[in-house]
């Protein structure tokens, strides 16, 4: 028995279409890729890119200072009170620096970044006589 057309029709037409399903997968993952993107980009990121990529440590220190004041885990914060206080001597500010690090290393001696925040002082005195004043 021969099929006849319009059963071959109604089949196609319940058959989903393969170009659909892909053009769907293309759009899931471009939101994908774009959820992730916007994720990425924290007040961290941005201080980072401004620190590493333009060398604008202004910029550098505010986006930190936003970092540490909405982040939530603890090691991101300490990573932003580090890193800004790099900024700082980048700047010549070895004062502002020096506080920060201190204040890192005896809060949170114990843990990795505070025990930076100790070698980095060390690493300072060293070479630089900081002027409390």
């Amino acid at each position: 028995m021969k099929k006849s057309s319009s059963d071959e029709t109604a089949k196609k037409k319940s058959e989903p279409k393969e170009e659909s399903k892909e053009e769907v997968t293309q759009e899931e993952t471009q939101t994908k890729i774009t959820g992730e993107l916007a994720i990425l980009e924290t007040h961290l990121s941005i201080a980072d890119r401004f620190y590493y990529d333009e060398h604008n440590y202004e910029k550098a220190i505010e986006e930190y200072n936003l970092a540490i004041n909405e982040e939530k885990d603890e090691t991101l914060k300490l990573k932003a009170n580090y890193m800004m206080a790099e900024c700082h001597i980048k700047l010549g500010k070895y004062k502002e620096a020096k506080e920060i690090l201190e204040k890192m290393a005896t809060d949170f001696g114990k843990h990795y970044l505070g025990a930076s925040a100790k070698r980095r002082l060390k690493h300072l005195s060293d070479y630089l006589v900081i002027d409390d004043k």
